[in-house]
């Protein structure tokens, strides 16, 4: 019988009893759990593939935004993610991703920030749609990025 007196053997490997060590201020709290779960039951109802479409037309207008002020811009996206890079060339690997225009990034970080968009501060970060996001808040985004200078 283990350190956790009979119980599930995978217990055992939890500290104090074996090498796995988990804390965290909500860890294994029934609250927490059942807020979790809770959670989980909802996305399963949710509808990805629309949240994908969603997230590629957005990304894809906003891109285009981006190339009317004359600035190079790939977009690379799957699902809900996608992180947009300021160079000429297809981004599918690290070199492609090295040769963004960091400058150019950040001066559009910066005017977004500014109108109150906040986006990843790193450029080969993702940007993520999510369920919660409105048109009002996809809106407001397309809107800030046409006022961006470059």
């Amino acid at each position: 019988m283990g350190c956790y007196g009979g119980k599930a053997e995978i217990m055992n490997h939890m500290a104090p009893c074996g090498g796995v060590f988990q804390a965290g201020t909500l860890s294994g709290n029934p609250v927490a759990m059942a807020a979790g779960l809770a959670t989980l039951k909802r996305l399963q109802e949710c509808d990805y593939d629309a949240l994908e479409k969603r997230t590629l037309a957005f990304a894809e207008e906003l891109a285009g935004i981006i190339r009317s002020k004359g600035k190079p811009v790939q977009l690379v996206h799957t699902a809900s993610a996608f992180t947009m890079y300021f160079t000429e060339e297809p981004v599918v690997d690290q070199r492609g991703s090295a040769a963004s225009d960091a400058d150019v990034y950040a001066a559009f970080w910066q005017q977004m920030h500014k109108q109150g968009v906040y986006l990843a501060p790193a450029g080969f970060e993702c940007t993520f749609t999510s369920f919660v996001h409105g048109d009002e808040d996809l809106e407001k985004t397309l809107e800030a990025a046409k006022n961006v200078q470059f």
